[in-house]
């Protein structure tokens, strides 16, 4: 069985039909202040650091306190799961968080929210695999009661955070991405993805 990193733009095109386009589709989100913590957590421990280089340190100093702040901000109504198998739609592969609206789930519970890291071979070719991983999703997202419209992921280093939609068989990927300097407005941006899977 394929996995999420293997796949192609073209794999995508070819075995789903599905395209990725350039295209906005997010409204006019309001930056969310950092609380405290995470500002002062993000002092201390943030990619500024020389010694916070690889992608687990990324991952455990930015992206994950990201996602905390965004279940605070919905008074602790999402679940967050790191490392977890996402199997659906003949792929299958380690994501590295996705998102449930079930905060006491064991495991994750659809409807899914994706959340991947860059990889070392670079936006381009990660961008792909988050698609394959929001495929995924997806199909899993078909056995909630509440089945979402459409399926979003985000793609990041933690230093840069970009915006996907899924829908039918086209992936929106929002043309502006959020830098590090500008975490209250990714923060923003996440807690709607959270809200509109919620729905």
């Amino acid at each position: 069985m394929p996995t999420h990193s293997q796949m192609t733009l073209e794999d995508l095109r070819t075995r789903f039909g599905i395209r990725v386009e350039s295209r906005a589709f997010l409204p006019l989100i309001a930056p969310l202040p950092l609380p405290e913590w995470l500002r002062e957590y993000l002092r201390v421990s943030g990619p500024v650091s020389p010694f916070i280089t690889s992608e687990k340190a990324l991952a455990e100093c930015v992206i994950a306190p990201m996602l905390g702040a965004a279940k605070a901000h919905l008074a602790g109504q999402s679940g967050i799961f790191s490392g977890e198998m996402l199997t659906g739609a003949g792929l299958a592969d380690v994501c590295d968080f996705v998102l449930s609206p079930n905060p006491n789930a064991c495991i994750p519970e659809a409807p899914l929210l994706v959340v991947c890291q860059v990889g070392r071979a670079g936006w381009f070719d990660s961008v792909a695999g988050c698609v394959a991983a929001m495929v995924s999703a997806r199909e899993l997202n078909k056995r909630a009661a509440n089945q979402p419209v459409a399926t979003y992921g985000c793609l990041t280093s933690g230093t840069e955070w970009h915006f996907l939609r899924l829908e039918n068989q086209l992936t929106y990927v929002e043309p502006s991405s959020v830098s590090f300097n500008a975490l209250g407005q990714a923060l923003g941006n996440l807690v709607w993805l959270i809200e509109q899977v919620r729905l």
